[in-house]
């Protein structure tokens, strides 16, 4: 009953707006559980009341927006992330991953972008906090990988891969994320690296902005294959 009526809530107020009590209120539900429902939601500050009436805030959108829209149930998200491709030379700025998922794979740094941030904003605040280095970006790459397990989905990344030139600072050899250092491109073969990550390199260095999709595949945590579309 508790979850119907909230559900019922969210839903009035998902396709209408300025609703009164009583455009909200359906009699099947007890007016005690409906009343204290509403409140919760208001105190909450997931719906506000002005003069009468009744409107998702804005923590309310942004709510609805996780949601399925038939349900309310929470839908599972693509992680969007940014990468950044340092190059000094004739070697390029590797990160070996220290935590879960893909513990101890090689790849390049970044993280996931915070709501809110912009696409290049972001990519500068991970590549400074994570390797305290500085440098010129330019956009290169768009990604979309699902890594499965067996039939399940296991990780879904939508990556935004920047090239960095001009490097100043100081680099942080080790970070929370992982260690970080320079390295030869033919040197990656001597780690353990993410499958996609000689594509993606190579796509750095070609002229205007790659898009790669693909499926990668682990057994156990460990990458086994890969399959591009």
């Amino acid at each position: 009953m508790e979850h119907e009526i909230e559900l019922h809530i969210l839903k009035q107020l998902m396709y209408n707006k300025d609703l009164s009590y009583n455009k909200i209120l359906d009699k099947k539900f007890p007016s005690n559980k409906f009343n204290y429902y509403l409140k919760k939601y208001v105190k909450e500050g997931i719906i506000k009341k002005n003069e009468e009436k009744y409107n998702l805030t804005s923590e309310g959108t942004q709510l609805l927006s996780t949601l399925d829209g038939i349900t309310l149930k929470k839908k599972k998200h693509p992680i969007i992330c940014c990468f950044i491709l340092g190059v000094d030379g004739d070697k390029i700025l590797v990160n070996k991953r220290l935590k879960q998922p893909f513990l101890d794979y090689v790849g390049i740094p970044g993280g996931k972008l915070d709501f809110g941030n912009n696409l290049i904003e972001q990519a500068k605040e991970e590549f400074l906090d994570e390797t305290g280095l500085s440098g010129d970006l330019e956009l290169k790459v768009i990604s979309n990988f699902v890594t499965y397990e067996g039939k399940n989905i296991a990780h879904h990344v939508i990556g935004f891969t920047y090239i960095a030139t001009n490097i100043t600072g100081k680099l942080k050899e080790k970070h929370r994320e992982g260690e970080n250092f320079f390295i030869q491109k033919s040197k990656l073969t001597e780690y353990k690296i993410y499958p996609d990550l000689p594509k993606l390199i190579d796509s750095c260095f070609s002229e205007g902005i790659t898009e790669i999709s693909g499926k990668r595949f682990i057994e156990n945590g460990e990458f086994i294959g890969i399959k591009y579309d």
